[in-house]
């Protein structure tokens, strides 16, 4: 049964991220990807801030490794300091300006 539920869900993600998508990641050599960019609220030791994400595909990204540098995002550059696979086939990458 988790056959026509994974079909399900690769659809639904991808129609989200078709419809929902503000940004492109060019990971350079060509690599572009669109997805979802957020300045996300945080908050640590009484210091206010926000942390930028973007979130895409699982499949479309390529191989992330720490500190890969996301050649640009909507004019700025970014180094992924995390990558959060969710297990439903979205990908959360954690940056840092450049």
């Amino acid at each position: 049964m988790s056959a026509p539920f994974a079909a399900l869900e690769t659809r639904v993600n991808a129609a989200v991220i078709a419809h929902c998508a503000n940004a492109t990641a060019d990971f350079g050599a060509g690599v572009t990807v669109e997805g979802v960019f957020q300045r996300e609220y945080q908050e640590a030791l009484g210091v206010a801030g926000n942390r930028p994400v973007f979130t895409a595909l699982t499949a479309d990204l390529p191989a992330i490794t720490h500190r890969t540098t996301v050649c640009e995002i909507n004019g700025a550059d970014y180094t992924v300091m995390e990558s959060h696979p969710d297990g439903t086939g979205n990908t959360l990458l954690v940056l840092e300006g450049a």
